[in-house]
């Protein structure tokens, strides 16, 4: 007779090693958890980290060094890099230095979002599966490594992306693709495709290789195009990353890295597909942008912030790309420290990678450099010089992370209700002189981003209407009038408006409306003058009347922007919205606003 208890007295010692053995294997690897609220990084030992992380360590190399890196420098990065507290060897870092630090790097496939056929299959089996099957062998088997950035500020423009996929042949899987969203979209009716679009085709039929539309309506970027960018977008990730997790499906998917805050369309559209959300945000003011949460409450998955710095050159008022000088090593210190606890005391937040190791090498504008943003790194660009006073900042900081991080807590709603105006008839006689304009249409500055203590200052914005224009006006105090001109108007001081609507729009109503009032001020020359904003980038002057007076501390100044000079926007008596003004003060690195519900009643 078998002797079952015998047997498994003999087995039980394999069994457990067995188990042990199948439990090691599944926590080798860094993954996200949650503990109550908070999201941390936890490594195949059990120890949970908020990734710390700089960028391009060593130089920018990806994850392909043609030489190691030389013992003792790399031996004096990474002695530096622990003795400031960082845990993460960020995007694009040698590989030289990946054995002493947590990993997060990116992969490519050299897609182009406006050239690629992502429904085309013989592209996928020719070109992109090869290359992703390459790009994962560094990493593969490596605990320490967190994982795959899968793509870094892509455009992916609906307009682009429409016009793309219009523009091929019937036979082409993209085309196809596209004509059956159509039809779905409009419901088989190509006659609500022509009202829409202000086309005449005869059926669905006909839409590939035709021209684009002369024009798109609100309810047109709003809606198809949109949806059908979304549809790209999300067909194009979804295959990329079911690829990337059957060949490596240990390490986690950190997303896109986003070019600062993205439509929330998309970004609710492709979360489903990563594991942590990646964002790039420069923010001289050092503050974590409430949309971050917003974009947490949208999706559920932890957040980092995958590229942020500041620079110190001294003087205000340069071209600046990133836009995050702040004049002196102690303001980039103090920036540092309050920018990575604010992300750190947010439950949501997992990461903050600092862009980037060294500065970059010293040009000339007429060769394309800026001069603020040359001094970004943590030493200068040969290596020889390490920021003392930004080192001892972050290190400070760095400390009191892990702490800090435990404890954040999530918190209710806070502020109060938006407060409701409306926006009273008034012309103003457009002197510079704002003492004329009634009480009904001013407003005092209720939010303040600012990287120091709060500063002083006496600010009041004011807004009216009538038949023939909107007034903006404000009577603001600043030291100095610092102004790049032309095309970097926006890195310099400005009074600005944004209007967009505060529920979803009306069909062929106005979208958003920015506005940007220039003083003047330095260089010599730079002119008063109006600019609307349609995105990064994209600005032009408008026909409009601006005047200034100086006054002691500050300034006031009166604009008339005409409605025929905003083309379609002319607010609808009927409809609520969204209003921010307020005043950028460049020098001293705050920005002013108020912001509240309006409307503009009939006149």
């Amino acid at each position: 007779m078998i002797d079952i208890r015998r047997i498994l007295l003999i087995m039980l010692p394999a069994v457990f090693f067995m188990t042990q053995a199948c439990s090691t294997e599944a926590r080798a690897y860094v993954r996200v958890v949650q503990d109550e609220e908070v999201w941390w990084f936890e490594d195949g030992q059990g120890r949970r980290f908020f990734s710390l992380g700089v960028n391009c360590i060593g130089g920018c190399f990806g994850h392909a060094e043609d030489l190691p890196m030389e013992s003792s420098r790399r031996q004096r990065i990474v002695s530096f890099l622990k003795s400031e507290g960082f845990n993460t060897a960020a995007g694009w870092s040698s590989p030289s230095v990946w054995p002493d630090f947590y990993v997060a790097d990116q992969i490519y496939t050299g897609f182009q979002e406006e050239r690629h056929d992502v429904f085309d299959d013989a592209l996928w089996k020719e070109r992109f599966e090869p290359c992703i099957r390459e790009e994962v062998k560094p990493f593969l088997g490596r605990e320490n490594f967190i994982g795959y950035f899968v793509d870094n500020e892509p455009r992916w423009n609906p307009v682009d992306i429409f016009q793309f996929y219009l523009s091929l042949s019937g036979q082409r899987p993209g085309s196809r693709a596209f004509t059956a969203f159509l039809k779905s979209f409009y419901k088989g009716s190509i006659q609500a495709l022509n009202r829409e679009w202000d086309c005449s085709y005869g059926g669905f039929e006909e839409i590939p290789e035709s021209p684009p539309p002369k024009r798109y309506s609100t309810a047109m970027q709003q809606g198809v195009l949109k949806a059908w960018r979304n549809e790209a977008a999300k067909t194009y990730y979804r295959r990329y990353v079911s690829l990337l997790r059957s060949l490596d499906p240990h390490h986690l998917i950190l997303g896109v890295r986003y070019r600062s805050i993205p439509d929330l369309d998309l970004f609710k559209t492709l979360s489903p597909l990563f594991d942590v959300d990646s964002v790039n945000q420069y923010n001289r003011y050092g503050n974590l942008k409430p949309e971050f949460q917003a974009l947490y409450k949208a999706s559920g998955k932890p957040l980092m912030i995958t590229e942020f710095s500041f620079s110190g050159f001294p003087e205000p008022g340069r071209r600046s790309m990133l836009f995050v000088d702040v004049y002196s090593q102690e303001n980039r210190g103090r920036g540092y420290k309050k920018y990575v606890l604010e992300a750190a005391r947010a439950p949501f937040m997992v990461g903050m990678h600092w862009f980037f190791w060294m500065d970059y090498p010293k040009r000339n504008e007429s060769d394309g450099g800026f001069l603020p943003d040359q001094n970004v790194g943590l030493v200068t660009t040969d290596e020889s010089w390490t920021y003392g006073e930004l080192a001892e900042w972050i290190k400070e900081t760095n400390r009191e992370v892990h702490a800090a991080h435990a404890a954040a807590r999530s918190t209710g709603p806070s502020d109060p209700p938006p407060l409701r105006k409306s926006v009273r008839r008034f012309t103003p006689n457009l002197d510079g002189d704002t003492s004329e304009w009634p009480e009904q249409t001013a407003v005092k500055p209720s939010e303040l981003e600012s990287l120091r203590d709060a500063p002083s200052l006496r600010h009041t914005y004011f807004i009216s209407q009538d038949d023939e224009a909107l007034y903006i006006a404000g009577d603001v105090s600043d030291s100095h009038l610092d102004q790049p001109g032309g095309d970097w108007a926006w890195t310099g001081d400005y009074l600005f408006l944004h209007l967009s609507p505060e529920g979803p729009p009306e069909p062929n109503s106005p979208e958003k409306l920015s506005i940007s009032i220039y003083p003047g001020g330095c260089p010599a020359g730079a002119q008063l003058r109006a600019v609307r904003w349609d995105g990064f980038g994209k600005s032009k002057a408008i026909p409009s009347i601006v005047a200034k007076r100086f006054k002691e501390g500050g300034f006031s100044m009166e604009a008339k922007i005409p409605w025929s000079s905003l083309e379609d926007f002319r607010p609808s008596p009927a409809s609520p919205w969204m209003l921010t003004i307020g005043y950028q003060n460049t020098n001293e690195i705050y920005l002013a606003s108020w912001r509240g519900i309006v409307f503009f009643p009939a006149l």
